[in-house]
């Protein structure tokens, strides 16, 4: 099977080399990107570990293990598949020069007999952690070898079903070639596990806990160093903790939660999932014609300015609006009660950073593709509540704290312990490695 693809990447590759990149764009930054391996050397010749990352989503998943790896001195070797994820992968390597080396997944200049041109050849790792999908047969095959220690980490089960017979087959084959498999809910560990007859070691974990926990833990020392007026904007918040919302990654077309709020007891802030003017606009707009005074938050603000909105918001009332890239898992923390966007739309956006900053959670109704959902509604049904209707939000935010007192940390203290447990089970810390 894995000599067929040999054959079939060789006829292909005088089209995707030097064809394709012609006609297209995309094809052309493609074939730049995995041009500069060729200008990069490293000190490493051989890695006691092997990652490979497509997006910084990905990065985030096994960023835990990676820094707990490095900590420890070891060496690793990172396979990045996409031009997302690169900035932050050469900033790991800058960091520790002298422990990783990076590899630009070669798809258009995939040659089977070179060294930087095929992953399988320049893989050394005895063990080799991958994250959810990108199954191309060469790191699968990788993995296979009797000496490697193969691991999937977030694995995704649940479009299983969908996927024709084909596909089927390729993902059973793949997901049996893994010596141990991280999914990130029991429910698609157990769905895995009843499907594909899986004999591995199989666990189910969410390591991106750990990366959110480290940024919330330091955000009364960042939100001051990234915001002029953030000391402030923190003395504010907590004094009024008990009637702010936070209406996390939301979208223009959820603005009608807000048709019956009084502004002056509760106070709201939103934080846009699009920054585009347009979008920003849309929000300011909406409040404009009520009469309701904006407060937009930029980064250029000074503290001035913040104590200005202040005065304002104490005297009228009004509504905010954070204008800010990079900060919302921080700001999560200065609130206990929050509806995170995206459910009166496709799905759902991520609900796993107001759960760890210990905020009670009203979202819409598309929930099908959050495994995050499902695993804070497994720890209570009282964390977190999904609502059909625009006019249903507010009344049910407002419910669901009046009826909770404040959340404890025991869930996220078994985060941490659960980690550098499950970290030493997948490397063979404290037990002889698996045998295919």
């Amino acid at each position: 099977m894995y000599y067929l693809y040999l054959i079939v990447r060789i006829l292909l590759y005088p089209i995707l080399r030097f064809v394709l990149p012609f006609f297209s764009k995309k094809a052309k930054d493609r074939l730049t990107f995995e041009l500069r391996n060729l200008s990069e050397e490293s000190t490493i010749q051989k890695a006691q570990y092997a990652f490979e990352v497509s997006s910084e989503g990905e990065l985030e998943q096994v960023r835990f293990l990676m820094d707990k790896l490095l900590e420890e001195g070891k060496t690793i070797e990172i396979i990045l598949c996409s031009e997302s994820v690169e900035e932050k992968i050469v900033q790991i390597r800058k960091k520790f020069p002298m422990q990783v080396r990076v590899l630009r997944l070669p798809i258009l200049r995939f040659n089977p007999i070179g060294h930087k041109t095929n992953a399988y050849n320049w893989l050394s790792a005895s063990t080799f952690v991958m994250c959810r999908y990108d199954f191309f047969p060469e790191l699968i095959f990788y993995g296979r070898k009797k000496s490697v220690n193969f691991i999937l980490i977030s694995a995704i089960f649940s479009t299983f079903a969908k996927k024709k017979w084909a596909a089927k087959s390729y993902l059973k084959f793949v997901y049996n070639s893994f010596n141990k498999i991280v999914c990130a809910t029991d429910y698609e560990k157990n769905k895995m596990l009843k499907t594909i007859n899986y004999s591995g070691d199989i666990f189910s974990f969410d390591f991106r806990c750990i990366q959110i926990l480290k940024r919330q833990s330091a955000a009364e020392y960042k939100i001051p160093e990234y915001l002029p007026y953030g000391a402030k904007l923190i003395q504010y918040l907590k004094e009024n903790i008990s009637n702010t919302y936070v209406f996390g990654s939301f979208w223009s077309d959820e603005l009608p939660i807000f048709d019956n709020v009084d502004f002056v007891k509760n106070k709201c802030f939103i934080v846009p999932h699009n920054l585009g003017v347009d979008e920003i606009q849309k929000i300011k707009s909406y409040f404009l014609e009520k009469n309701i005074k904006v407060f937009e938050l930029k980064n250029s603000q000074t503290k001035k300015d913040f104590e200005i909105m202040i005065d304002q918001d104490r005297e009228f009332g009004g509504v905010w609006l954070f204008n800010i890239k990079g900060l919302l898992c921080e700001l999560y923390t200065l609130f206990n009660a929050a509806y995170i966007g995206g459910g009166f739309g496709d799905s759902i956006h991520s609900v796993l950073e107001p759960h760890l900053a210990k905020n009670l959670i009203v979202c819409g109704p598309k929930i099908e593709r959050s495994t995050e959902y499902q695993m804070i509604k497994n720890l209570s049904d009282q964390l977190i509540y999904s609502v059909s209707d625009h006019s249903l939000v507010f009344p049910t935010l407002c419910k669901m704290r009046s009826n909770q007192g404040d959340l404890d940390s025991s869930s996220i203290e078994l985060y941490t312990s659960e980690s550098r447990l499950l970290f030493e089970k997948l490397f063979n810390l404290n037990e002889n490695a698996n045998v295919k």
